[in-house]
């Protein structure tokens, strides 16, 4: 009927009819403001509406209900609008050449109660991306506002400002926007100059004329915006990554700025000449005044060394790395651990201990990723604060927090992001009967009806020929059946079990299932679990090896040869009742010793049958699936389940989605010796392919 959806509407007989401004309420057409809501002046504004409408107002419908969020749609309508208006006539008075344009413009368009339902919808979304969805808004509309300076464009600052402040009230609770993080303030500053650099090149190619003059390029505004964009170029990925160098940088650009803007007006003003020429500085100018206040707010988060080679935790290399170790060892002697506390104190782990000595965190570092493994070492008590000190340090150093594997997901800082890793499966012992078979003697072993022989040895203890047979069977399933490696929560220690008696390898235990011929079929490593007072409070699983079918064996003879030993082959039927023999006769074992529990998958790895959520934990489950025929996660999960076990769920926890992939390449590092960036697609899509 308007012709609106083809061809602009701004000029027809009709329009002024229709449209609200300081015009239309001098000729009493108050109307006006509500029937200007339902056109646009232009066929792409009406494409824009209506999408920003479906969503964001669909949004808020969902949330609050549709009286609610039409309530709000309308209020956020007439708010921008009357409160454009009436600043208007008030800026009116003075002798402003923008502010006169604005008493004489019509407007027409929905966008303000879009804006509205916007601003509102942020409150809905979590930390951390409440307050940057805030901010983004907020920037948008003062920078439309500070370079366009339309009528509608002081509507939308006026309707997001007001509903961004009363947005926690619409939800009806005391929901205040948490304080920026480390994170966030890096995040700010370096946006910040972004979008300083990005406007000064548009408005070169653009010129505008917003409420501080015309932004027309003179010879030195050019160069001043060439230099301006080099710098930006030069240091903001240092900025990001929280480098001090790159933060005093920002600030002698920024201050720069604000210098030749005050030398231009003081030039201009003795020599009483115009600053016509200039405007486009004394515009910037307000965005270097933002800059500089972020800058200034934020310099606690940046402190990152210069040299790359010291973005690193106190106490992870040199005599440093040795009394923090040393401190976590007694830690553990003084308070125990989890399962995972057990490998704490491998050689590839380092260890953070907090300012006071009360806790130790054992983690690894790849990537630029300090990735916490299980849960601090020390009074369970105070374990939320250790993990909060172990991420600002972290955050201080450049590096990425992340916590992988942990059982208690309150321990981690308030608004991270959280998800289900796995489960590992506990047996309680306590009530186990110590009358039952306690398994074999460490010594001489036990033969079973299928003439296989269990025993139950420490590490170091283990016969040459035995030891030699595993290291084949680890050799034999890298090499030829490309089974990878494991490190971070699996170790090696069922390879290499001749470390010294002052080393933790050498509380290391194995179980060995050996046929009658005395070829190894299954063996299975054991870690010590630490109690309170030195003692072991139990038993944590910690790698398999199992003979491989028998349509390997020419591969595995192959191999032996080179070993100097026989590896054992046999049925696939066969070989599973062996790891279950190993692991049901060593759990007999350290029942009759007295132990707690026994821990069947504390590495992060089994999966729990629910779909994975996020790259770094279907990465994690990219890895379980191709170690699967060594490891036999389902199959241990089995056997715990009838000895019964119970399942812990585990978690792993990072700042924020954005933190991801860095995690799960991090994670695949410390897991997979050797992987590759490029690698890392593959193992997140392996589930897709199964």
């Amino acid at each position: 009927m308007t012709g609106g959806l083809w061809r602009p509407i701004d000029q027809a007989a009709w329009y002024p009819a229709f449209a609200y401004g300081v015009p239309s309420l001098e000729a009493g057409r108050w109307w006006t403001v509500l029937t200007g809501m339902f056109i646009t002046a232009d066929p792409l504004a009406y494409l824009v509406a209506i999408a920003g409408a479906a969503v964001f107002g669909g949004w808020v419908e969902v949330r609050f209900g549709t009286l609610r969020a039409s309530a709000i749609f309308l209020t956020g309508h007439l708010i921008g609008i009357l409160g454009a208006l009436g600043a208007a006539v008030a800026l009116a008075q003075l002798d402003w050449p923008w502010a006169q344009s604005l008493v004489t413009t019509l407007d027409v368009g929905p966008s303000c109660g879009i804006l509205a339902c916007v601003a509102t919808a942020t409150a809905f979304m979590r930390s951390p991306y409440r307050l940057r969805w805030r901010l983004l808004l907020l920037s948008w509309v003062s920078i439309a506002l500070l370079y366009v300076g339309k009528i509608d464009d002081l509507e939308h600052f006026i309707t997001t400002v007001v509903f961004v402040i009363v947005a926690r009230l619409l939800l009806g609770e005391h929901r205040s926007t948490p304080r920026p993080t480390m994170r966030d303030w890096r995040l700010f500053a370096v946006s910040g100059l972004l979008v300083i650099g990005a406007v000064q090149l548009l408005v070169t190619l653009v010129p505008l004329d917003g409420p501080l003059g015309s932004t027309t390029l003179t010879q030195g505004s050019i160069l001043d915006v060439g230099v301006d964009t080099v710098a930006i170029l030069v240091i903001a990925n240092w900025l990001r990554r929280g480098h001090r160098w790159a933060w005093w940088a920002a600030m002698v650009l920024t201050v720069g700025n604000l210098l030749v803007t005050l030398a231009l007006i003081a030039l201009a003003s003795l020599a009483q000449v115009p600053l016509v020429a200039s405007t486009i500085w004394i515009s910037a100018s307000v965005l270097w005044v933002g800059q500089a206040v972020v800058l200034v707010l934020s310099r606690h988060a940046f402190r990152v060394a210069a040299n790359q080679t010291r973005r690193r935790l106190p106490g992870a290399i040199g005599p440093g790395a040795r009394r923090a170790r040393a401190r976590a060892a007694q830690l553990l002697r003084e308070h125990g651990g989890g399962p995972l506390a057990a490998s704490a104190l491998r050689p590839e782990n380092r260890v953070f201990v907090t300012a006071d000595g009360g806790y130790a965190v054992a983690y690894q570092q790849h990537a630029g990723v300090a990735l916490a493994l299980g849960e601090p070492i020390g009074d369970p008590g105070g374990a939320v604060a250790a993990v909060s000190a172990f991420a600002t340090a972290a955050e201080q150093e450049g590096l990425t927090p992340a916590v992988f594997a942990t059982r208690d997901a309150r321990i981690v800082p308030e608004g991270w992001r959280v998800s289900p890793l796995g489960r590992d499966l506990v047996l309680d012992l306590s009530g186990a009967d110590a009358s039952e078979p306690a398994g074999p003697d460490d010594a001489t072993g036990a033969t079973g009806a299928d003439s296989t022989t269990s025993i139950l040895l420490a590490a170091r203890e283990l016969p040459w020929e035995l030891r030699s047979q595993i290291r084949a069977l680890s050799s034999v399933w890298v090499s030829d059946r490309h089974v990878p490696e494991l490190g971070l929560t699996v170790g090696s220690s069922i390879d290499a079990p001749d470390g010294d008696d002052r080393e933790p390898s050498a509380a290391v235990r194995v179980s060995v299932v050996t046929d009658a011929a005395g070829a190894v079929l299954a063996a299975v490593s054991w870690l010590p679990i630490p109690g309170t007072g030195g003692a072991v409070h139990g038993w944590a699983l910690d790698a398999v090896r199992r003979a491989l079918p028998d349509d390997d064996v020419d591969t595995a003879a192959g191999a032996s040869a080179s070993a100097g030993a026989g590896a054992g082959t046999a049925s696939e039927e066969h070989t599973s009742r062996a790891v279950e023999r190993a692991l049901t006769d060593a759990c007999r074992r350290f029942a009759s010793e007295g132990a707690a529990m026994v821990s069947f998958a504390a590495s992060g790895l089994a999966q729990d049958g629910t779909e994975p959520d996020g790259v770094a934990v279907r990465t994690m489950a990219g890895i379980a699936h191709r170690v699967d025929p060594l490891f036999g996660f389902a199959e241990i999960a089995d056997v715990a389940e009838r000895l019964g076990a119970t399942a812990v769920p585990l978690f792993l926890a990072c700042r924020e989605d954005a933190d991801q992939p860095r995690v799960a390449y991090a994670a695949a590092a410390g897991f997979l010796t050797g992987i590759r960036l490029r690698d890392l697609p593959g193992l997140s899509g392996s589930l897709l392919v199964r």
